[in-house]
């Protein structure tokens, strides 16, 4: 038997494992996950190289959102204050205080 620490839980194997054999054991596609062994994140060309062994640290990161693009931003409303929408952004006060909120240009509603 062997003892690691996966995701910060202590785990017994029967012995050492290969990592692409520990991934499908839990069910897990190796193309879905990161994989940080011993401190190192693995590149996933790596992971038929690693062998699980005695006392090693692994953290296993599953990948969310199916694979889908992140959605279009939609335009700026015509008539906002620039430096609100900068500050719904999460701009700092040092880039707020650059907007020229007179110059400031009005964007015209885009019909989609």
């Amino acid at each position: 038997m062997i003892t690691l620490q996966v995701n910060g839980k202590q785990v017994e194997l029967e012995r050492a494992t290969p990592l692409l054999a520990y991934l499908d054991q839990l069910g897990v596609n190796s193309r879905a996950v990161a994989v940080e062994h011993n401190g190192t994140i693995l590149e996933r060309a790596a992971y038929d190289a690693v062998t699980l062994n005695q006392d090693d640290r692994v953290e296993i990161v599953r990948m969310v959102g199916e694979g889908r693009l992140p959605p279009v931003p939609r335009p700026p409303l015509p008539h906002c204050d620039p430096a609100w929408v900068a500050r719904q952004a999460g701009f700092g006060d040092d880039i707020i205080a650059l907007i020229d909120r007179e110059a400031a240009t009005i964007v015209p509603e885009i019909n989609t």
